[in-house]
Order: C-alpha cells, then sequence, then structure tokens
C-alpha cells in the first residue's frame, strides 16, 4: 500500500514492526526480505509517486571516509573472524537473547529476542566502530554473515 502523507492529517500514525528510512537498494531489499519473514514493515521516503526536483536536490552530497560502503565487508575487515561461520555461531550462542532468537521460528519472537540482545550489547559496551558508525557485535555478525 502506497500513502502519500501530504495527503493525511497532521498527526496521522503509522504502526509497523520496523520503520526503514529510504527506498534505494538497501532499504528496498530489507524490506522485502523481513516482509517474507512476516515483519510488517513500513517504508519511508522523501518526495512524492513522481519524480521531484526539489527533494532530488536532496540528496546531493560528497561520499567521505572509506571507498567500500558495503556493511557487510566493512565489519570483515574489523573482525575477520566473523568470516568463519562456526565462530559465528558460537559468539551467537553464548549471549542469552540471541540464543533464545536461534531456538525459535517465529519471525516476531526472533526479532524481539535480536532486538533485546543489540540492546544489550550496547548496555554491556559490546559493540564496535565500523566506518564511523557503532554497532553492535550481535548485529555485525549478522551483517557479517551476510558478505
Amino acid at each position: 500500500m502506497f500513502v502519500d502523507l501530504s495527503t493525511q492529517p497532521d498527526g496521522a500514525r503509522f504502526a509497523g514492526d520496523v520503520c526503514i528510512v529510504g527506498t534505494g537498494p538497501a532499504g528496498i531489499t530489507m524490506a522485502l526480505e523481513l516482509g517474507r519473514r512476516g515483519v510488517n514493515v513500513v517504508l519511508l521516503e522523501s518526495g512524492g509517486m513522481q519524480y521531484e526536483e526539489a527533494v532530488q536536490e536532496l540528496y546531493d552530497g560528497e561520499l567521505v571516509g572509506h571507498g567500500n560502503t558495503d556493511v557487510s565487508l566493512a565489519v570483515l575487515r574489523e573482525r575477520p573472524e566473523y568470516a568463519v561461520p562456526e565462530y559465528v555461531t558460537a559468539s551467537l550462542a553464548a549471549k542469552p537473547y540471541s540464543a533464545a532468537a536461534m531456538e525459535t521460528t517465529c519471525p516476531k519472537e526472533r526479532l524481539a529476542h535480536l532486538q533485546m540482545q543489540c540492546r544489550a550489547d550496547f548496555d554491556q559496551d559490546d559493540y564496535l566502530i565500523v566506518d564511523g558508525w557503532m554497532i553492535s557485535q550481535t548485529e555485525a555478525a549478522f551483517c557479517a554473515s551476510l558478505a
């Protein structure tokens, strides 16, 4: 379903399990994959249904930093051991919420456990900095497994 927010009253709300900002290749791919797994996704994009030059100008900018913007490969640069599937499985199984996520077949339960584990990672300072972004070790392990 497409909804043009400019036609909605102020304060209108849209509910979902996850909100993805941006309908570029990564946003659409993530939304499709999560949707296939039963997650209710709100996909948010600027502009309307027609091309608007003024909206396109919002994207003008300069890419700085490391030339590779693939998060999975960036994580592997920082943590090469994540390239070993057995290492990733063992490290996730050692964490209570990710271990619980590995045990359930319910997508919503799995998502809830993983969200709690990422929160716990940050609470315990168990994160890494990848190209200037702070990523929980749990999220990093999953990203690396997609490389």
